[in-house]
């Protein structure tokens, strides 16, 4: 995907207040992406599961922002000020994209973010059995191919573009991931 004129793909999924502020950030969403080498509509299903697109959001064990960065994580990237959007993304970014090159696979660095990298079952290739990793993991991949099927069918339309497959996770969450995907992001 290319990093220039780069609109959101329709998200009926979410709530009308989310896909407002998902709207105002989009653009930023976009050179972010780009800048970290991260497919666009990957950040975007990201940010829209983690707050909303929320810039003030915090959670219950005290992340924060847009990407919801725990304090810890933040102070290691030299996140100053976790309720500026832009610096939140970028830092979340950032962190995403360590993970992608740690484990190689967007799936084990999508339970990273959700759960933290240090857990065995990563190091072994495996999502964590934690059922919110589980979901978070689901839902975040679900939403992703969602957004890129979208561009994809739209591009298809326009230009003959190529077709992504996406495969199933399986119950023991071994396969979880995501095949096909174009690496020119």
């Amino acid at each position: 995907m290319t990093c220039t004129n780069v609109f959101p793909a329709p998200a009926f999924w979410l709530p009308s207040a989310v896909r407002q502020r998902r709207s105002a950030y989009f653009a930023l969403v976009a050179g972010i992406a780009c800048e970290e080498g991260l497919p666009v509509d990957l950040l975007d299903a990201v940010i829209a599961q983690e707050s909303g697109y929320a810039a003030r959001a915090t959670s219950h064990a005290g992340a924060m922002g847009m990407m919801q960065i725990m304090p810890g994580t933040a102070r290691e990237l030299g996140l100053h000020n976790p309720f500026d959007p832009a610096a939140n993304m970028r830092a979340g970014a950032r962190y995403l994209r360590r993970q992608i090159d740690r484990f190689g696979r967007v799936d084990l660095a999508l339970a990273a973010y959700n759960a933290g990298p240090e857990r065995r079952s990563l190091k072994l290739g495996l999502i964590p059995g934690i059922p919110e990793t589980v979901a978070y993991v689901r839902i975040v991949t679900t939403n992703w191919s969602r957004l890129a099927g979208h561009r994809l069918a739209s591009a298809s339309a326009i230009d003959g573009g190529e077709r992504t497959m996406v495969t199933k996770g399986t119950a023991d969450n071994r396969d979880v991931l995501i095949a096909g995907f174009d690496t020119s992001w």
